[in-house]
């Protein structure tokens, strides 16, 4: 079983995809959002809750094998939940420093597509603290759900040749397109009733804690199909994979 570090939580959205493969536990959450806070507490009771990444320190964390998160941002998302002497920075520089000191076996960022400028920096930072990185673009419409709300992953590993592994079966099971739904679960035909939301937040209804977290969340069977990627990878012998997009080499998977 390997254990999760899940930075910037929402409600949960990388720790229940992470969990839906049988493969992962979470080890702690780090999430200011007093909403989103309980819904954690719900679903999660008894896993502990760090309100304010940049009082982390890796005494406080202990061990973990992956570290996710996608680090508000304004650059990439019109819905970045930054406030107060934050405002209009990115919180990626306090990830990175947890994975410079816990160094972490995995690590995996999440942000809406659309800034190469600032994904080429994240590769870069994690370059500088002796991490592979590759990055993929996966989306809700790539496993069978009723609206697209496309994001992209960028994955690091210290090993470029296991990185490899789980980049090349990730975009595998992204590329079958609609209905690839992991594990054979499929999404309910009644999808009337969010349709009006499924690719943001709405006029009128900004101001709903409920609709403004699950307008923030990464969408979980997305993560399930990168968590399966990475438990593939951890259960493959050591050794050079047959040739792939080289790691760091730009966006890559199903767009």
């Amino acid at each position: 079983m390997l254990t999760v570090l899940d930075l910037f939580s929402g409600i949960g959205g990388f720790s229940l995809g992470l969990e839906r493969t049988g493969g992962f536990k979470t080890a702690a959450f780090c999430e200011i959002e007093p909403y989103c806070q309980a819904v954690l507490r719900k679903h999660w009771p008894d896993v502990p809750i760090f309100e304010d990444v940049t009082e982390l320190c890796s005494d406080d964390l202990g061990r973990f094998d992956i570290l996710c998160g996608g680090p508000p941002c304004q650059a990439t998302s019109v819905a970045a939940a930054i406030h107060g002497k934050r405002s209009g920075a990115t919180l990626w520089p306090w990830m990175r420093s947890v994975a410079l000191l816990c160094a972490p076996s995995w690590i995996v960022v999440e942000q809406p597509t659309g800034n190469a400028g600032w994904e080429d920096s994240v590769s870069l930072d994690l370059a500088d603290i002796g991490y592979s990185v590759s990055r993929l673009c996966g989306a809700a419409g790539h496993i069978g759900a009723p609206h697209i709300r496309r994001r992209s992953f960028i994955l690091a590993h210290r090993d470029s040749a296991r990185l490899q592994i789980a980049w090349r079966s990730a975009a595998r099971a992204f590329a079958k397109g609609p209905g690839a739904s992991p594990a054979g679960r499929t999404w309910s035909p009644d999808i009337t009733r969010i349709r009006r939301v499924d690719d943001g937040i709405p006029g009128g209804l900004d101001r709903r804690k409920r609709i403004q977290a699950l307008g923030n969340a990464v969408v979980p069977q997305v993560v399930e199909v990168i968590g399966r990627a990475i438990l593939e990878t951890e259960k493959a012998p050591s050794g050079e994979p047959e040739s792939v997009t080289p790691a760091g080499s730009g966006q890559t998977g199903v767009d």
